[in-house]
């Protein structure tokens, strides 16, 4: 008797997003629903303490493919320190052989604007449509005079995933 075992690679990705209060984080399987996704808040806010926590999850979560922002484009929008992270974590990630894709705000922007979304909230309400287990977390709609809402990394951290599955194809 002859036991099939499936010869389909598994393809887990996790994509890192950091911002002000740490980093969000989504891990997908074979462009299936996330298997974990959520915000690591790092308090007081130091790459050091980003770096252990990125390495801590790489290796609970063992992806194939790691998806970050991409630290090349210029944007006003990205500090130093979330630079000098961003290129510590692809250091650590080619030192273990992982393989890192990178994508821009534009690029990911370009992906959503199919459905017409554009801004960071309209492409946060497409994934909820998708996923309908976040909409309990979807941000308000951010103001001016108002702070990114908490779990607005996890949202960018999830279209990074999606960015990639939708130009790796």
């Amino acid at each position: 008797m002859s036991i099939s075992m499936s010869t389909k690679k598994t393809n887990r990705v996790l994509a890192l997003y950091p911002n002000h209060r740490g980093f969000g984080y989504a891990s997908f399987e074979n462009n299936d629903l996330p298997r974990d996704c959520g915000i690591i808040t790092i308090r007081p806010l130091e790459n050091g303490k980003s770096l252990l926590r990125m390495k801590e999850l790489i290796d609970r979560l063992k992806p194939s493919r790691l998806v970050l922002p991409n630290a090349k484009v210029k944007s006003l929008t990205k500090s130093p320190r979330v630079i000098n992270l961003l290129k510590s974590i692809e250091k650590y990630s080619n030192a273990t052989d992982l393989k890192v894709h990178s994508y821009s705000r534009e690029e990911v922007r370009k992906v959503f604007e199919k459905v017409n979304s554009k801004t960071k909230f309209e492409i946060a309400k497409t994934i909820t449509k998708w996923m309908p287990q976040f909409s309990y977390k979807l941000p308000r709609e951010r103001k001016p005079w108002t702070s990114e809402d908490y779990y607005m990394g996890m949202f960018d951290a999830i279209s990074l995933s999606l960015a990639y599955y939708y130009f790796e194809k």
